[in-house]
């Protein structure tokens, strides 16, 4: 791993367990073990640093999105199901990034951070919105609202992810464990959500609903 790397990962870490509002250069680069000149040369500052992670977590979701849709072995249908299992995988595997992207995307005090971030959030979107509406054109799923049945999938997620303290008094047993690093809870959500989905983009179609 590079210095430029390094920081950007420890700055991610402290950005999701402080705040991005609290946490300081100087913080960054004491627990990077660098001196502030070297974040200063590769960021710029600290919203250079968090654009920085954030552009580079966008670029690698975007190309493995885009990958899904435009592989012409796979019908809407797969697609939606593979886009809702990489999303699940990205945001568990890297639930840190996550809490700060949803933490910027709400409540960043920063205009330039929050617009970078909902610029993210949106390109995102229209892939996945994109697929869901080829699927209606091509009358493979019904005349459904594309728009709020990404916003059903991504709120769930969202809503699993956002608070440990919920997640842990009802997915966790009778010892209250956080399930977010158990592969087991990981593939219960997928399933839950892909046949809620396909439920919603299919199921009354032979209906003409």
């Amino acid at each position: 791993m590079d210095t430029k790397e390094h920081i950007m990962q420890v700055g991610m870490q402290l950005f999701a367990e402080k705040g991005y509002e609290t946490t300081t250069i100087r913080d960054i680069a004491s627990k990077a073990k660098v001196n502030l000149a070297l974040i200063s040369y590769h960021f710029g500052s600290k919203e250079g640093l968090l654009k920085n992670i954030f552009q580079q977590r966008a670029l690698n979701l975007q190309f493995q999105i885009w990958e899904i849709s435009n592989d012409k072995s796979l019908n809407e249908l797969q697609k939606v199901h593979l886009m809702i299992d990489y999303y699940i995988d990205k945001i568990f595997t890297n639930h840190q990034f996550h809490r700060v992207m949803m933490r910027e995307l709400f409540s960043s005090q920063s205009e330039e951070v929050h617009s970078d971030t909902i610029d993210i959030f949106t390109e995102n979107a229209k892939i996945v919105i994109s697929i869901i509406e080829k699927g209606i054109k091509k009358k493979v799923f019904r005349n459904i609202d594309p728009e709020l049945c990404f916003a059903s999938i991504i709120g769930t997620i969202h809503h699993l992810m956002h608070s440990t303290i919920l997640r842990k008094r009802i997915f966790g047993g009778k010892e209250k464990k956080d399930p977010i690093l158990e592969p087991s809870f990981k593939k219960r959500v997928t399933k839950h959500i892909q046949q809620m989905i396909e439920h919603h983009l299919i199921a009354e179609k032979n209906n003409n609903n």
